[in-house]
């Protein structure tokens, strides 16, 4: 049986390089440290979300100083 729950947990992704033969992949891993607080998780959510507002406000001009570019 599969219940649902408003659950967050903090996720390990590793990848694994693999080298066999003439052949080379990685394999991921997933690891589950632990569980969050109600707490962290809305901290959490309210970064995510000023983040997303400071990215809305980035405009082209904010790369004009010298060196902020490099030449093509």
């Amino acid at each position: 049986m599969i219940t649902s729950h408003n659950t967050a947990v903090v996720t390990r992704f590793s990848l694994e390089d693999i080298q066999k033969n003439s052949f080379r992949w990685a394999e991921v891993s997933l690891s589950v440290d632990r569980v969050v607080t109600k707490e962290e998780l809305k901290a959490a959510l309210s970064i995510r979300d000023q983040l997303d507002q400071q990215l809305k406000d980035i405009e082209e001009a904010d790369y004009d100083d010298p060196g902020d570019k490099l030449p093509l």
